[in-house]
């Protein structure tokens, strides 16, 4: 019984890892509060650090940078 809950919960993880990556990639700023936006990215990074898949600090800044879009459209793209 030991050996099938572990591996249900290592299925479990690893779906969550995914679901967790995918989410991050599809953010999309749209002028909502930058705090907000922010804690959003911070959340899904501290549950991803919390299932020993933590993301580099230099890979939050640009995920976090890419997500503005388009520099040129964006009210943020000099600091992209």
């Amino acid at each position: 019984m030991g050996e099938r809950h572990r591996d249900r919960y290592a299925v479990s993880n690893i779906v969550t890892r995914v679901q967790l990556h995918t989410k991050l990639a599809r953010y999309a700023y749209s002028s909502q509060v930058m705090a907000d936006y922010i804690d959003a990215f911070e959340e899904a990074f501290n549950r991803l650090a919390s299932m020993n898949s933590p993301v580099s600090e230099p890979m939050q800044v640009a995920m976090i940078l890419a997500s503005f879009g388009d520099k040129s459209k964006s009210e943020y793209g000099h600091i992209v």
